[in-house]
């Protein structure tokens, strides 16, 4: 058995890239809303700002950076499918 995680940096492709790991054989997919320490240091940076504080509030969404997947597969056969098939959504890897 093997472990496979992808961080997917651009939301809106996520049922592209989760319809090609179960067409490459997934089964099951665990998928979690992330960021990364640049986004919360850059975030952290201008809400420090005191003159930029009404602008970071203003400019503040509910949108998460990434998502991160990760599935257990049964050999590296599969592992192989499902990186070609992810590069087809997302270009290279």
């Amino acid at each position: 058995m093997l472990q496979l995680w992808f961080v997917l940096d651009n939301p809106s492709l996520l049922n592209d890239v989760l319809a090609a790991w179960t067409d490459a054989g997934v089964r099951g997919i665990t998928i979690l809303e992330s960021t990364g320490v640049h986004r919360v240091r850059s975030r952290t940076s201008t809400e420090d700002a005191p003159f930029m504080l009404g602008f970071s509030r203003l400019l503040r969404t509910d949108q998460v950076g990434h998502h991160t997947l990760f599935a257990v597969v049964r050999d590296m056969e599969v592992v192989e499918s499902v990186v070609a098939a992810t590069e087809k959504v997302v270009g290279d890897l």
